[in-house]
């Protein structure tokens, strides 16, 4: 009976440890993280603004193919591909990017690779398109005009 209370109070004891803590996760933001904060252009390969043509979700990841409107950094090209992996490894996740939608886009890559990769701390975000009016975030009055892409 003695071997019966103990488990029953070491069990509610680690029960309430697990509620209580903050837990660990994969995917957790730097200690200088601000999300109010605008991206630095500095670690990225490639800053556009693009349209979503199609996304293709694969096992891990989506892939995401992008018309190129304009270029502050990066590849000017018309279309660009970037891969973004589930939300639990810092992703956006396989239902960020949605066709027919607009985004301005900060991605990781290499100057040789044909691959772009983006990130739920990147600076990523979808630029709404309402009545008319473009509404844009803070971000395109400091990144400038940028160059188009034809």
């Amino acid at each position: 009976m003695l071997k019966s209370f103990r488990f029953l109070i070491t069990a509610s004891i680690s029960s309430l440890l697990l509620l209580c803590s903050d837990g660990a996760y994969a995917c957790s933001p730097a200690d200088d993280y601000d999300p109010k904060a605008l991206p630095s252009l500095d670690d990225k390969y490639a800053v556009f603004f693009g349209r979503v043509q199609s996304v293709t979700e694969e096992e891990f990841e989506a892939v995401t193919t992008f018309r190129v409107l304009q270029v502050w950094k990066g590849p000017k090209s018309e279309s660009l591909t970037v891969a973004t992996d589930d939300q639990a490894s810092c992703g956006l996740g396989k239902t960020f990017f949605r066709e027919g939608h607009y985004y301005l886009v900060y991605a990781y890559g290499e100057p040789r690779s044909p691959q772009l990769g983006t990130g739920l701390f990147s600076g990523t975000k979808q630029i709404v398109h309402a009545f008319g009016i473009w509404h844009a975030p803070p971000d395109l009055m400091v990144l400038g005009p940028g160059s188009p892409v034809r």
